[in-house]
C-alpha cells in the first residue's frame, strides 16, 4: 500500500461564506466532505508540531492568475480566514478523487494577516489568534471562526 498526502486549503469571510477551495492533489475538480475543491498548484509551508497557542504562522503560495490576485486582494483587505488541512490515504484508492478512510495528519485555521506578490506567485501569510507570551491580542479581528465560542452560563 503506497501513501499520499493531499493539501485543502479554503479561503472565506469571518462571517462565515466560503470564498474559495483548492486542492492540490488531483488535477481535476473532486469532491470531498459534500463540497467542490478545485485543482489548484499551491505549496504551504510552516507547519510545526506545537501547542495550539504557540504563535505560529504559515505561509501558502498560490500561482498568480487574476482570480488569484482578486482572491488575494480581497483576503487581505477583508481579513477573511484561511483553513489548511492535510490528509494522507491509500493513493492507489485515489485514483479519481479522495478516497474513503482519510486519515487528517494537519490542521491550521488562521486569518490573512499579510502578503507578497512576485510575476508568477502570491504568498498569503496565515496568522494565529493571541499572541503567546502575556495577554496581548495582536492587531486582528477576533472571529468566532478563529477563537471559537466562548464559554457561557
Amino acid at each position: 500500500m503506497s501513501r499520499a498526502q493531499a493539501q485543502l486549503f479554503r479561503l472565506y469571510e469571518p462571517t462565515g461564506p466560503t470564498r474559495e477551495r483548492w486542492q492540490s492533489y488531483w488535477a481535476t475538480t473532486v469532491t470531498y466532505d459534500s463540497q467542490q475543491w478545485e485543482y489548484l498548484p499551491f505549496d504551504a509551508t510552516g507547519f510545526v508540531e506545537g501547542d495550539s497557542g504557540a504563535d505560529q504562522s504559515i505561509s501558502v503560495t498560490l500561482p498568480a492568475s487574476k482570480r488569484i490576485a482578486i482572491a488575494a486582494e480581497r483576503a487581505l483587505a477583508a481579513g477573511w480566514i484561511g483553513e489548511l488541512r492535510i490528509f494522507q490515504f491509500n493513493s492507489t484508492l485515489a485514483a479519481a478523487g479522495p478516497p474513503t478512510g482519510t486519515t487528517l495528519i494537519g490542521q491550521f485555521t488562521g486569518q490573512v494577516v499579510g502578503g507578497s506578490a512576485t510575476l508568477t506567485q502570491f504568498t498569503l501569510q496565515l496568522g494565529s489568534a493571541l499572541s503567546p507570551v502575556g495577554a496581548t491580542v495582536p492587531p486582528r479581528r477576533l472571529t468566532t471562526s478563529i477563537m471559537g465560542v466562548g464559554a457561557q452560563l
